[in-house]
């Protein structure tokens, strides 16, 4: 892979190795896809442990939950759009419809126990 000059943006939190998807748009409240999104900016200290929970929650849940993330600095209209719902930085979509997640509480066993009692 060819890199750019050294400095211009920080690494990107998610690797293409990485179990957590690339999202493009936020889920549409039709949609029948239980989504928990994580949005961030790769050179905040905050989003990098945050990202550190989210791979592991991509390890941890259920194939019914899809774990993605959002690139805010180069997808800032869906971070706007997500900020006005109140998912920032991470919200969950169980069947296209928007639920808060605890800010304070942003551990993989509390978000995983969160997810799980909303899908049943």
């Amino acid at each position: 892979g060819g890199r750019g000059p050294s400095g211009a943006e920080a690494p990107d939190l998610y690797t293409k190795e990485s179990p957590v998807l690339r999202v493009g748009a936020l889920p549409t409240p039709t949609s029948s896809r239980n989504w928990l999104i994580h949005f961030y900016s790769p050179s905040s200290p905050k989003s990098q442990g945050i990202a550190k929970t989210w791979t592991k929650l991509a390890r941890l849940l259920p194939e019914s939950v899809k774990v993605g993330a959002v690139n805010c600095d180069k997808k800032p209209a869906v971070c706007k759009q997500a900020s006005e719902l109140g998912a920032l930085p991470v919200g969950l979509w169980v069947r296209g419809q928007f639920i808060a997640l605890d800010k304070r509480q942003l551990t993989a066993k509390k978000i995983k126990q969160l997810v799980l009692k909303h899908l049943r």
